[in-house]
């Protein structure tokens, strides 16, 4: 037995064309932070600010797009007391002063 059946085709003509798009948002920068400094390092010498001492912070960021301002590196001369000789009294071009009434190498 046949079955009569009527197809009907529907053809969609958009009258205008719309283009979808996807935006990317880059993640806020916002919520960058430090953490705490770290402990000051021995200093590297004993004496007229020829040593240095260093100290580090680590950033916390959500992605790698984001960095935090500042130096996450602390590096400053150390030991300021004057050298005795046979050494140069100052190094890194510090000079003899006094402070609070006590030889000191400083800029």
């Amino acid at each position: 037995m046949i079955v009569p059946y009527s197809l009907l085709l529907l053809f969609f003509i958009p009258s205008s064309f719309t283009q979808s798009t996807t935006t990317t948002i880059a993640p806020s920068c916002a919520e960058v932070s430090w953490l705490d400094w770290s402990s000051w390092t021995t200093c590297s010498d004993s004496c007229g600010s020829c040593g240095i001492r260093t100290r580090t912070r680590v950033c916390l960021f959500s992605s790698s797009s984001c960095s935090c301002p500042g130096d996450g590196l602390g590096v400053e001369y150390c030991n300021v007391s004057v050298c005795r000789y046979p050494r140069q009294s100052c190094c890194n071009s510090m000079r003899v002063t006094t402070v609070n009434g006590i030889f000191a190498c400083q800029s």
